[in-house]
């Protein structure tokens, strides 16, 4: 892959924000690129943190797929001014703003990133590169996965790259999709014993199969269905947590067993033995990643920094006019060039 001459050798600042489907904070990362002299990337994600979300912040985002449109526009606008704050003064020429998911319909033609760029600009004085996904959906594609195509460009040394967030998905040389719902359905099991999560996966470690349980979870019809394919919560609550439901009464630790288990062999499918490489909040958890192999080692800043430092590369890709969503990863109708821009960029 080739960047072209226009795109500037003097390396940018470019701050990427990221907060997943898991709610487990707002990713912070702060990235550096620039075009090499031979037209291909130099790149580095030069720090990361998480800034936890305030807890009535929190409880507004966890409630908003029940809430009605103004208390939409209204969260986006305090989601947005608070992601702005958090990063004020801190020097960078761009930032790229993902969003929070909330919905994802693309049958339906929609997919729901809250994010105001208007007020994210306001808040910190940078440009801003929000609204990835909208312009993929609008030309027939899933909007989803977006990652993959800054893992090709970021680590061409991954046969595969493989994300395990609130879901798990994979980017591959022929073609890359969402997997199977993964932290989504680990904490949401988690709760039942007032823990965010299973640190470490000690939880599953501890439980049993539960024979009927992990035959349903292997029946699911999305598991079947052919790439590009994306998921959203809708397909979590309409699919998988169901089947879980039925099992209630079952202990939790056993309950997290059988879906880790589960989530473990799909993916472990997926990456069919490849290099991988495997980040995301998943990749601390033991009881998942003894199910994967040929695992590329990675820093921990890379682990749950990736999806922050990749759409600060979406970002920067944007603003130079190079495609940042590929048709052959999401079935949209052509390449695009994704993202509404806030404030001027020079």
């Amino acid at each position: 892959m080739q960047l072209p001459e226009s795109v500037p050798t003097r390396p940018q600042t470019v701050i990427g924000l990221m907060s997943g489907t898991s709610l487990d904070g707002l990713d912070i990362a702060t990235s550096r690129f620039a075009r090499t002299a031979e037209g291909g990337l130099d790149a580095e994600l030069v720090a990361f943190r998480t800034e936890p979300f305030p807890p009535d912040l929190y409880a507004r985002l966890e409630a908003l797929y029940e809430a009605d449109a103004r208390e939409w526009v209204a969260c986006a606008a305090a989601f947005s001014t608070w992601c702005g704050e958090a990063i004020a003064g801190m020097p960078a020429d761009l930032v790229g703003f993902h969003g929070q998911t909330v919905f994802h319909a693309p049958h339906l033609g929609y997919t729901g990133q809250l994010a105001s760029g208007a007020h994210l600009h306001a808040a910190c004085g940078l440009p801003v590169v929000c609204d990835f996904r909208s312009l993929d959906v609008a030309l027939g594609g899933q909007g989803a996965p977006l990652v993959p195509l800054a893992d090709a460009w970021l680590y061409p040394e991954a046969e595969v790259a493989i994300n395990l967030g609130g879901i798990a998905n994979i980017s591959t040389p022929e073609g890359s999709y969402d997997i199977v719902p993964c932290n989504l359905l680990l904490n949401r099991l988690a709760e039942r014993e007032g823990e965010a999560f299973d640190r470490g996966g000690a939880r599953a470690a501890r439980g049993q199969r539960i024979p009927a349980l992990a035959d349903a979870l292997a029946a699911v019809p999305y598991l079947q269905a052919p790439a590009p394919k994306s998921l959203g919560r809708e397909e979590v609550d309409g699919l998988w947590w169901p089947l879980i439901e039925r099992h209630a009464a079952a202990p939790t630790d056993d309950l997290l067993a059988t879906v880790t288990a589960h989530i473990a062999r799909e993916v472990a499918a997926a990456a069919q033995g490849r290099q991988a490489l495997v980040t995301g909040g998943g990749a601390w958890n033991a009881a998942l990643m003894r199910g994967l192999v040929n695992v590329l080692p990675a820093s921990p800043e890379l682990i749950d920094g990736k999806e922050a430092h990749a759409f600060a590369l979406l970002a920067w890709l944007r603003v130079h006019g190079v495609p940042n969503t590929w048709s052959r990863v999401t079935g949209a109708g052509r390449d695009a060039v994704g993202g509404a821009v806030y404030g001027v960029w020079p």
